[in-house]
């Protein structure tokens, strides 16, 4: 059963509206799918740390969560819980700016360590109160405007990286090198660090847990999870449907990279496709949005894999233009995936156990998640083909909308 939306719902509303969008803005200084790969390849990295950096602030947020939510289902505060660790999930891009600043030249080891290393561990001390989060959003906004939510602020956040497209672009211009790039992070952290000041206007309700007093057993917690994922069908159903979905994730480090070797660009032309990326994901999040709050989640999620089976088969032929093609659609395709998959499962999930839903299915996507993208990086070091990472993304891809076709909207079924 739902909780009653409280006398100050629009204002929750706008404050989530606000810290999400400037939060996920910031980030587009330093875009994980674009501007972070070249800057590992710049700096030296090896490939396979070059695939990992779409991922690697997911891979943070992935694992924490299993071990924290069933405290977090305990307390009858969620708000408290998320502001702290929102504050060391902030710092690290202030610390790597600096270093990547002061050091970076001299010393581009520490500065390569600075790039890889941020993502990670603010994605990890994220990830410790993302169950609480996912609670607070539920608690304070009604189930009707959840995907308008999670639509409005993705766009503001793309609004935002329009504005950093242009940065990108004129930085790497002006500043090439470690230089730009700690830049880039200090940008990142000064937006992110605004966001943290609009989320602590949030106003929570406690509410008192139905989970037994006394001392967490973490033994039957996780017998708890393991009961869970083997008798939801429905949810154990749309865990593998999002696992290959991660396919994806094969060839997006190397998209780049193949583009600018392809039509001999210089970096630059990375605030181009940051740009059209932003472009795409206004896009995407106005149309899932709309159809999200109307019609629920599985035909959002719908329309996200059928843009991102187009967004890899641009890449059987990588050029500037198809590059262009690739972020436009990845852009729609990821925001419509982004809205659709939180919508469809805290519809799914039961109220009071939402944050073991929420982390089981985190838990789930991360091994496949790392599995796809390393195997992605070892076809790239073997082979060096962009179109041969695509052909296997797109097979993953097919079967994920297979598999998606089987899941009931559960919109409808409670109807």
């Amino acid at each position: 059963m739902e909780h009653k939306t409280p006398d100050y719902a629009r204002r929750n509303y706008l404050a989530h509206f606000i810290d999400g969008g400037l939060f996920m803005g910031g980030m587009a200084f330093i875009a994980a799918d674009s501007v972070l790969p070249a800057a590992v390849s710049q700096l030296g990295g090896p490939n396979w740390l070059i695939s990992l950096m779409p991922i690697l602030g997911f891979i943070g947020f992935i694992w924490p969560p299993i071990f924290t939510a069933g405290l977090i289902e305990r307390c009858s505060r969620m708000k408290p819980l998320c502001l702290i660790s929102g504050i060391p999930q902030r710092l690290p891009f202030l610390i790597a700016g600096l270093i990547l600043i002061w050091k970076g030249e001299e010393d581009p080891m520490l500065a390569l360590i600075a790039v890889a290393a941020t993502p990670l561990i603010s994605g990890m001390f994220g990830g410790l109160t993302m169950p609480a989060w996912i609670q607070l959003m539920a608690k304070t906004v009604r189930a009707q405007r959840r995907s308008s939510l999670t639509g409005m602020r993705n766009t503001l956040g793309a609004l935002i990286g329009i504005l950093a497209a242009i940065v990108v672009k004129h930085v790497l211009e002006n500043y090439p090198g470690a230089t730009g790039f700690g830049i880039l992070y200090l940008a990142c952290f000064s937006v992110m660090a605004i966001s943290w000041l609009f989320f602590s206007t949030i106003k929570e309700v406690p509410t008192v847990s139905s989970k037994e007093p006394g001392p967490f057993d973490l033994k039957r917690y996780v017998k708890d999870l393991v009961t869970l994922a083997v008798e939801d069908k429905l949810f154990r159903l749309f865990c593998v449907m999002r696992v290959f979905g991660q396919s994806f994730f094969m060839s997006l480090p190397f998209v780049a990279i193949s583009v600018l070797d392809a039509g001999k660009l210089n970096d630059s032309f990375l605030g181009v496709l940051v740009g059209t990326q932003v472009a795409g994901s206004i896009i995407g999040n106005l149309v899932g949005a709309y159809f999200g709050d109307r019609h629920g989640g599985k035909i959002v999620i719908l329309m996200s894999r059928i843009l991102l089976f187009l967004a890899v088969a641009m890449m059987i032929h990588p050029a500037a233009a198809t590059g262009i093609a690739f972020f436009f659609f990845f852009g729609i395709g990821n925001s419509l995936s982004q809205i659709g998959a939180v919508t469809l499962m805290m519809e799914m999930a039961p109220e009071e156990t939402r944050p073991s839903y929420t982390a089981l299915a985190m838990f789930v996507a991360a091994p496949s998640m790392l599995l796809f993208t390393l195997l992605g990086s070892v076809l790239w070091s073997a082979f060096g083909s962009i179109q041969l990472l695509a052909m296997v993304g797109l097979f993953g891809m097919g079967i994920s909308l297979i598999l998606l076709l089987r899941v009931p909207e559960p919109r409808k079924s409670a109807v």
